[in-house]
């Protein structure tokens, strides 16, 4: 479920904290675990693999590697596509887009 808006602006930071701080703590886990470092030995490696990269220090590269991530992200994403794995992946279905409105389905 999607908590209401106006909720938010009744509850004080701390409540706040409390209610978004196991869903944070799991997407930072998830990403650290499942896209940030495979991504960033997959840019290394394939960039060293193509003579693509000039060098430099890990720390440099690995920066660089996280701002072509971000770069990627803005621009390649699929509206379509995202849909199509909350409803394979999660049971979840967007009816609406504005405000988003999802309903649970069996998978």
């Amino acid at each position: 479920m999607f908590r209401d808006v106006e909720e938010l602006r009744k509850i004080s930071d701390e409540e706040f904290n409390n209610i978004s701080k196991k869903f944070y703590n799991k997407i930072e886990k998830y990403i650290g675990n499942n896209i940030v470092n495979q991504y960033i030995a997959y840019f290394i490696g394939n960039g060293y693999k193509m003579s693509s990269l000039w060098s430099t220090n890990l720390d440099s590269m690995i920066e660089y590697a996280l701002n072509e991530l971000i770069e990627y992200a803005n621009e390649g994403y699929s509206i379509k596509k995202v849909k199509n794995l909350l409803v394979k992946d999660y049971g979840l279905k967007i009816i609406d887009d504005n405000p988003i409105e999802i309903v649970e389905i069996k998978k």
